[in-house]
C-alpha cells in the first residue's frame, strides 16, 4: 500500500505540473475520433471503470483464496504503471480533447493540489498520455485472468468483453486520444506480465560466482518481492 501510495502521489504531482505547463485546448487529429461515433457523455468512461473495478473487487479480491496475493500483485504492478504515467505526462503534454474538462488549481501549492487530486477533490486536464482509465482496467484484467482459480469461462469472457467495451468508450467520448488508449492498454497489461516473469524466473535462479553486482541485486529484489507476496507456490509458478 505504501509503494502504491507513493507512486500514486508522484503521478498526481506530475498531473498538476502538466496542468501548469500547458493549458492549450487545441484538438489534435485522431483516427479514433474519425472512425468511431461520438458519445456526448464525458462521464461514461469513469462510470464504466467504476463498475468494472467494483465487479472485480467484489467477485475476486473478496472471494478468492489467493485474494491477498492478487491484491498485492495488482497494487505493486499498477504503482509501477503510475510511475511510468507520471513520467510520460510531463515529457510531452498533449492538449486535452475533452472540452468539458475544467481544472481549478490556480493559486494552490503543487503538493496540496496533488493531494486534492489524489483524494478526488480536484481534477486535472493535462494528464493525457497515457490513459489511466485504460491502464488500470488492463492491469486488473491481467491479474484477474492470469491469477484467478475460480472464475468460470463465462465470467472470464464477460470481464474481457466489458473491459473492452469500457475502453472503447474513452475515444468515443473524446476523453482521451486513441494513442493514449493504445499505449495505456499495452503498458497496463505488460507491467503485471513483466512483474510475474521477474518474481517467478529470477527469484528461482541460483546465484553464481560469476554473476555481476547488477544480477545479484536484481535477484535479491525478486526474492524480496516474492516473499512479500506470501503466496502459494502454484500462483507464483504461472
Amino acid at each position: 500500500v505504501g509503494y502504491f501510495s507513493a507512486f500514486g502521489f508522484f503521478n498526481c504531482i506530475c498531473q498538476v505540473l502538466a496542468e501548469h505547463m500547458n493549458k492549450s485546448r487545441l484538438l489534435l487529429p485522431d483516427l479514433g475520433f474519425q472512425l468511431l461515433p461520438f458519445i456526448p457523455f464525458s462521464y461514461l468512461p469513469t462510470l464504466t471503470l467504476t463498475i468494472f473495478v467494483a465487479a472485480v473487487v467484489s467477485r475476486t479480491f473478496l472471494r478468492e483464496e489467493e485474494a491477498p496475493t492478487m491484491a498485492r500483485r495488482f497494487l505493486l504492478s499498477y504503482a509501477t504503471v503510475l510511475f511510468l504515467r507520471g513520467l510520460c505526462i510531463t515529457m510531452t503534454i498533449l492538449p486535452n480533447p475533452d472540452s468539458t474538462c475544467h481544472a481549478e488549481l490556480d493559486g494552490i501549492p503543487i503538493p496540496l493540489a496533488a493531494l486534492q487530486v489524489m483524494a478526488g477533490l480536484k481534477m486535472t486536464c493535462g494528464d493525457v498520455f497515457f490513459s489511466g482509465h485504460t491502464a488500470i482496467q488492463m492491469s486488473l484484467l491481467n491479474v484477474l485472468l492470469r491469477d484467478s482459480r475460480t472464475l468460470a469461462p463465462w465470467e472470464r469472457t464477460a470481464a474481457a468483453t466489458f473491459a473492452a467495451a469500457s475502453i472503447v468508450t474513452i475515444p468515443m467520448t473524446k476523453f482521451h486520444y486513441s494513442i493514449d488508449v493504445f499505449c495505456g492498454g499495452i503498458i497496463g497489461w505488460s507491467v503485471p506480465e513483466l512483474y510475474r516473469y521477474v518474481i517467478t524466473r529470477l527469484a528461482d535462479r541460483p546465484l553464481a560466482d560469476g554473476d555481476g553486482n547488477g544480477v545479484r541485486v536484481a535477484t535479491m529484489c525478486a526474492r524480496f518481492w516474492r516473499r512479500l507476496e506470501s503466496s502459494p507456490k502454484r500462483l507464483l509458478e504461472l
